[in-house]
């Protein structure tokens, strides 16, 4: 009797261990599977902090290299001050001088001595690089200055090519509105599109000049100016078209700032300009993506590497036949 007392007893005992063991057993498969689910989400909340970090790294970034574009303007700009009051305007200018405004917004050189002597230099520039390339610059009877701003080159223009008629457009309606009025007999003005077509006449220009355009735009309106050149001009018409070199950007840039970068083109983002369009930034181009790109459209006779001030390089083409 006591021994099947006892082995009832050990039966009993065995299967409530066995109940136990069980619960137990599963008790820690619910904890594992808790701590699995804590850790996974743990796992996406910090790959999450991660990304939001590397944003938050990349503006400050950008944030930081902006302020450091605005300090270095600032600087610019008071020297530029300086220089104005020490050198005051000549008298009897053959066309006045457009409202600061305008003149900030094609580059460093708006104080008024600056804006006109940066404008005759680079009259200058184009019409020595042209000499040296063996063009005739008489020959060119309807000049087109695209992207001409307030004129601070085309008012130099006449003296490049003295037997042109001139037309200069921007997409900057405020400049081509003070240009009409006050520059209207040196040139006819006309605002275009942000994006091509122009209402300009096809093949209607045997010399454009695109001075410092090129060098802010994004590929894809890169490539659909490119095309509405090419429609503008005459059969054996000349370009003049300048660009940033590759080389230029590790002077601002790291790669990794691109917004594009595609096979020697790239495309950055930098301080806004005020009365300008949010995309004009700043581009360059290695020589092999001049080719590609603008080879498509026209036949390259020359590029000019740093010829612009040692900044800008420039291209002399003609259309394709």
């Amino acid at each position: 009797m006591m021994s099947l007392h006892l082995c009832r007893v050990f039966d009993f005992l065995r299967k409530r261990m066995s109940v136990e063991h069980d619960q137990r057993n599963r008790r820690l498969k619910e904890k594992l599977t808790a701590a699995k689910a804590q850790r996974d989400q743990a796992r996406k909340q910090s790959k999450a902090r991660e990304t939001e970090n590397a944003g938050l790294r990349e503006e400050l970034d950008l944030l930081r290299m902006r302020c450091g574009n605005a300090e270095a303007r600032l600087q610019r700009l008071e020297q530029d001050l300086v220089v104005a009051e020490e050198h005051p305007l000549p008298g009897g200018l053959a066309w006045p001088l457009p409202p600061l405004e305008l003149r900030a917004r094609v580059g460093r050189s708006w104080a008024g001595h600056n804006f006109l002597e940066t404008g005759n230099r680079l009259g200058r520039t184009v019409s020595d690089l042209l000499d040296q390339a063996g063009v005739d610059r008489g020959r060119f009877r309807n000049m087109l200055d695209w992207g001409c701003g307030c004129g601070r080159l085309l008012r130099n223009l006449p003296d490049v090519f003295p037997n042109a008629r001139f037309t200069g457009v921007d997409i900057d309606s405020d400049a081509i509105a003070w240009n009409s009025e006050h520059l209207g007999g040196l040139a006819e003005f006309q605002s275009v599109p942000d994006h091509p077509p122009s209402s300009l006449p096809a093949r209607s220009f045997d010399f454009i000049l695109g001075l410092s355009v090129f060098t802010h735009l994004p590929l894809e309106l890169e490539t659909a100016w490119l095309a509405e050149l090419a429609r503008l001009a005459a059969p054996g018409a000349v370009l003049f078209l300048t660009y940033h070199g590759a080389d230029l950007i590790a002077r601002h840039f790291t790669m990794d700032q691109a917004l594009q970068n595609d096979q020697g083109f790239s495309y950055f983002r930098t301080s806004p300009t005020k009365g300008l369009p949010d995309y004009y930034q700043a581009s360059f181009h290695s020589e092999e993506a001049l080719h590609r790109l603008w080879g498509g459209c026209f036949e390259i006779r020359a590029i000019l590497p740093g010829s612009i001030d040692s900044i800008q390089g420039a291209v002399i083409c003609t259309p394709k036949m």
